[in-house]
């Protein structure tokens, strides 16, 4: 429904001193296909889970056609943006101090909240995509070896699948 595109300047900003940006991280669906109803589901669960960071200028909320930034603490912003078959995600710390580099484990938060949203929507939807992600792994993976970002296999797809139904039939039924 939004039909203002995202300003250059928040899908590739220009370098600024004050600012320090991770590496894209991206989830890459197979096939060359991305329905966009996924999209918009992730950016309804960053919604409901983050607030929608504003135009220090303007005012505005920063929520465009194909893209949003979350205020996700006082000194980080998180950046998700979609084009073609890709899902592209970027944490910006706002103020750089003795502290050089976004924080890792919030950075790993996100990637475990955008890969479990994702991987529920597809469920959700019963739709058969696959998507291969890309991170960096400073500092995506920081978080003491508790990475789950394997492959979804179709086994991990019919559980998650089940557990759904279970969830939802079962839960009104209890």
């Amino acid at each position: 429904m939004l039909l203002q595109e995202s300003p250059k300047e928040v899908i590739s900003p220009e370098e600024d001193p004050s600012m320090v940006r991770t590496p894209d991280m991206r989830y890459i669906f197979t096939g060359k296909y991305l329905p966009t109803p996924i999209f918009h589901r992730l950016l309804a669960a960053c919604v409901a889970h983050w607030p929608v960071a504003k135009n220090k200028k303007t005012s505005a909320h920063l929520i465009f056609c194909g893209c949003c930034v979350f205020d996700l603490d006082l000194f980080h912003r998180l950046t998700v943006y979609m084009k073609n078959h890709i899902v592209f995600a970027r944490v910006t710390r706002m103020v750089v101090d003795e502290v050089k580099t976004p924080d890792a484990k919030l950075c790993s938060r996100v990637r475990r909240f955008i890969t479990l949203n994702l991987a529920k929507i597809i469920s959700y939807l019963e739709l058969n995509l696959q998507y291969e992600l890309q991170a960096a792994d400073p500092p995506w993976h920081s978080d003491e070896g508790h990475d789950q970002d394997a492959p979804i296999m179709p086994e991990h797809m019919n559980y998650a699948r089940l557990c759904v139904a279970l969830i939802t039939v079962c839960g009104n039924a209890l």
